[in-house]
């Protein structure tokens, strides 16, 4: 699965259709109210305690230990996993961590971080804007979500979010319409 995220990155910005209205910054948004709906609900295993719900109509086809796959009537889908550092980032030498990277990626400031830190977040930053990008910021108690859609040449939409849970990375990614983005958005909790 290594180097999975990087060739995904740059296939969804090349594909990516520049012909939407798009903002290149992060914007700092609020999660959306969490609302309760039926059908299943999934654990994000990690210190957080997150939980989300891909709605009614979802149907697991792949759970392995390391991956969850969801596919939607309409053809959408929906797929989880933890995300390796190694997938990300070539180097492995730097003291910053994981999910501090993640966030330099989103262009928030890490003190700690050196020049070839932001050399490298701005690199891949560059990679996922290369196409149109909508980048949002959002909080759940301590934890950091963020997440960027696109639309591909194709006309699909594709959604990325990045879970910073800890030292855990998530990465949910969903090739779907913004509707089902949002309602994952709104099913956002901690679990009691």
């Amino acid at each position: 699965m290594s180097k999975w995220i990087g060739l995904l990155l740059l296939t969804v910005a090349v594909g990516a259709n520049g012909h939407q209205t798009c903002n290149n910054s992060v914007l700092e948004t609020e999660l959306p109210v969490s609302k309760t709906v039926e059908g299943q609900t999934l654990v994000l295993a990690g210190p957080a305690r997150l939980e989300l719900n891909p709605g009614e109509t979802a149907m697991t086809i792949a759970h392995l230990p390391e991956m969850l796959i969801v596919k939607y009537p309409d053809g959408a889908s929906l797929s989880h996993r933890w995300m390796d550092e190694s997938e990300m980032r070539k180097n492995h030498s730097s003291k910053l961590a994981f999910a501090d990277f993640i966030r330099l990626v989103f262009r928030m400031n890490m003190h700690d971080a050196s020049n070839a830190d932001r050399k490298e977040a701005d690199a891949v930053w560059d990679a996922m804007t290369s196409g149109c990008i909508n980048a949002r910021h959002y909080h759940l108690s301590d934890t950091d979500i963020f997440t960027y859609s696109q639309t591909r040449a194709s006309g699909e939409r594709y959604h990325a979010f990045f879970i910073l849970d800890d030292g855990i990375v998530h990465y949910l990614d969903i090739r779907g319409n913004d509707a089902l983005a949002d309602n994952v958005l709104t099913t956002f909790n901690k679990q009691d």
